[in-house]
């Protein structure tokens, strides 16, 4: 369990993501076995920050699903497989017929 960034300093926080970040390692050893230029580096990362950038504003422009699509495609089961239930029968709920809490 981590205790969180408030335990550590910026520097500590740096330092380890700079040593375990996998997308500097990768970007590393790219660099190190000449599989690819910094240039070409540096154009796939602007490529992926420019389609996150318009995935993020297709999210804030569309409207909010359906509260019954909260449900749908979490698990093999879905609302449409278990008709008539205003849960899944994946999700347990408390017995407040055996409660301590009554």
């Amino acid at each position: 369990s981590d205790p969180g960034p408030s335990s550590r300093n910026r520097d500590e926080v740096s330092g380890i993501r700079s040593a375990r970040d996998p997308l500097e390692y990768v970007k590393k050893v790219l660099l190190e076995y000449d599989l690819a230029t910094a240039d070409e580096v540096k154009e796939v990362e602007k490529a992926a920050r420019k389609e996150v950038q318009e995935a993020l504003a297709r999210a804030k422009a569309g409207a909010f699903p359906a509260p019954t699509e909260l449900y749908s495609d979490i698990y093999a089961q879905s609302l449409e497989t278990n008709p008539g239930s205003e849960y899944p029968p994946f999700i347990r709920l408390p017995n407040v017929a055996n409660s301590i809490a009554k």
